[in-house]
């Protein structure tokens, strides 16, 4: 007998996948979440902060390159740049 495991983000509604174990539907969902900060990206749309993993529930981390890229472009309208990047 086969069961699925799915994945979802409390904070990214679009964001659902699905493994066929656990690892896999691991994989599937930080392949997910690194689609869904390129459509928030494009769209300009600012980033969520993550929200601390309920119980039986599990983080995924973005990688350290993207990570930081979401930190850059959520301080972007703090920093009143519009759409340049301005680096201190």
């Amino acid at each position: 007998m086969m069961v699925a495991t799915l994945s979802f983000f409390v904070i990214f509604s679009e964001a659902i996948t699905q493994g066929d174990t656990f690892d896999e539907a691991m994989e599937m969902a930080a392949d997910v979440l690194l689609s869904s900060m390129d459509f928030y990206l494009e769209e300009m749309r600012p980033v969520p902060a993550p929200s601390r993993p309920g119980r039986g529930e599990h983080m995924v981390e973005l990688p350290p390159d993207v990570a930081a890229k979401v930190l850059l472009f959520n301080e972007r309208p703090a920093q009143n740049t519009g759409n340049s990047w301005h680096l201190p």
